[in-house]
């Protein structure tokens, strides 16, 4: 009750504020404003993102409240959102000689430095205000230290920040916020797993601490025990989806994909049907082996983000559980198009390839590996390659593909076989011959592969004639 009455009155003013200032504009007659009426009206246009209109009104109200700290400090927030450094940082120490205790001229001043990336200055004027700040105040400082560091990339020096800000004030929101992916960035579960328990023994209803207890426990691999947390957290708070969200996520780990689902809905249901969540549950129906609606959410997911690649590539693996390879092939493409370097995407479609017997496909595949940074290209793919080659009958691509793994020094298991199936496939006998001696000598045992590529490798006298001579030797 009071307190829509406080905000209809605070309307009523601004209105009045508003329709004031016009008129004295439009007019171009003085008028008299009161100080704290001029900064309503620069925050009511800094809310409705008219910084023009926001900093014409700092403007005039610096020329009839020129020794105003606080007037001066927004001014110099304004210039430092333009980058003037210089400007804003001499108006800043105006406000400190009429404000030598104002908070906020500190707390810009940091920022001002941090934008400049002098984070050791910028730790020096927090440390400096640390002095003489009161105790509430000193929460806001600890934030803003973990701003620096964050900037930096200390985040152990981040979360131990953001520990000092809640030993202020255990309910502070935004170091309850930040703590959970902090704890991650700074690998400090166990010792967030006993803060955390500190935390809600004093604050036993912050459902924002038992989301922090729960996300350190599902990093320990204590999935059970994260649950737990997350339940707490939604019993607090129901509409918490990212709550829902990550129960979702523990409970895929423990391979209880259904109640996986239900969580995912739920935080579809409160949120945004944002792709992400669309694309779990698809990860969690493909895992039940139900690939139709594996590839309805994954579809779900696209609609939501078109260059969503992995649900493209997760509908094509479905396709290809139900052996519909030229469906697999056509959404591995998509994927492809959409993320041209990713490896795994060629080798899917060089499978497909294979299995359709689309030898143009291949080596199109094979083309387009070649261009891709050779870091990216492991003996397994190599040998992957080599294999989908020779089932697609290319074997004398199976034999450029081997050439290419030994300029790159990338010499797989059995390549001597794999190249002597190449060259008995594609009729070069003798050739194929002094392979297999080479292969067989390196490790006769491995012989058995063999059949599996040629069936009737096994009556061909001059290869009986080599397994004779080397199996007396085994």
């Amino acid at each position: 009750m009071f307190e829509d009455d406080n905000e209809e009155n605070y309307q009523n003013n601004i209105d009045q504020t508003i329709a004031k200032y016009e008129d004295m504009i439009v007019r171009k007659q003085p008028a008299f404003f009161d100080i704290h009426d001029l900064e309503d009206l620069i925050e009511y246009y800094e809310l409705r993102l008219d910084t023009a209109k926001a900093i014409e009104v700092v403007d005039y109200a610096l020329d009839v409240y020129p020794f105003s700290a606080a007037l001066l400090t927004k001014k110099a927030s304004f210039l430092m959102q333009k980058r003037k450094h210089k400007e804003a940082l001499e108006l800043l120490d105006k406000a400190e000689t009429l404000e030598p205790k104002d908070l906020g001229v500190y707390l810009l001043r940091a920022d001002i430095y941090l934008s400049k990336s002098e984070h050791n200055k910028s730790i020096e004027i927090i440390d400096a205000a640390m002095k003489f700040a009161e105790f509430n105040e000193m929460e806001e400082l600890w934030l803003e230290k973990a701003d620096v560091y964050e900037d930096i990339g200390a985040y152990d020096k981040v979360y131990e920040c953001l520990k000092k800000c809640l030993m202020y004030n255990a309910s502070n929101v935004e170091a309850l916020s930040r703590m959970w992916y902090s704890v991650e960035l700074a690998n400090a579960f166990e010792d967030s797993v006993q803060f955390h328990k500190q935390l809600i023994d004093e604050m036993p209803y912050s459902y924002l601490a038992w989301h922090n207890l729960g996300s350190a426990y599902y990093f320990l691999g204590l999935y059970e025990r994260s649950i737990e947390a997350y339940e707490y957290a939604l019993a607090i708070n129901e509409n918490y989806d990212l709550a829902y969200r990550e129960c979702g996520d523990a409970y895929f780990k423990l391979k209880q994909y259904h109640k996986a689902i239900d969580n995912y809905k739920k935080a579809i249901e409160i949120s945004k049907p944002y792709e992400e969540l669309h694309y779990a549950i698809g990860l969690c129906y493909e895992k039940l082996k139900d690939y139709p609606k594996a590839r309805l959410h994954y579809r779900k997911a696209i609609n939501s983000d078109p260059k969503f690649h992995q649900a493209f590539y997760r509908i094509g693996l479905t396709y290809k559980r139900d052996k519909q390879w030229e469906n697999a092939a056509l959404f591995y493409h998509k994927a492809l198009q959409l993320d041209h370097d990713k490896l795994s995407y060629i080798l899917a479609i060089a499978e497909a390839a294979s299995k359709l017997g689309d030898q143009q496909m291949l080596q199109e595949m094979i083309i387009h590996l070649q261009g891709l940074n050779p870091q990216l290209r492991s003996k397994k793919t190599y040998k992957q390659l080599t294999t989908h080659a020779i089932q697609t009958s290319c074997y004398e691509l199976a034999l450029d593909i081997i050439g290419m793994a030994r300029i790159e020094n990338k010499v797989f298991d059995d390549m001597a076989y794999y190249e002597a199936v190449a060259a008995y496939l594609a009729g070069m006998h003798k050739e194929a011959i002094s392979l297999f001696e080479v292969a067989i000598r390196l490790n006769f045992n491995n012989f058995k592969m063999v059949p599996k590529f040629i069936p009737g490798i096994t009556r061909d006298n001059s290869v009986i004639q080599l397994l004779d001579i080397y199996q007396q030797d085994q």
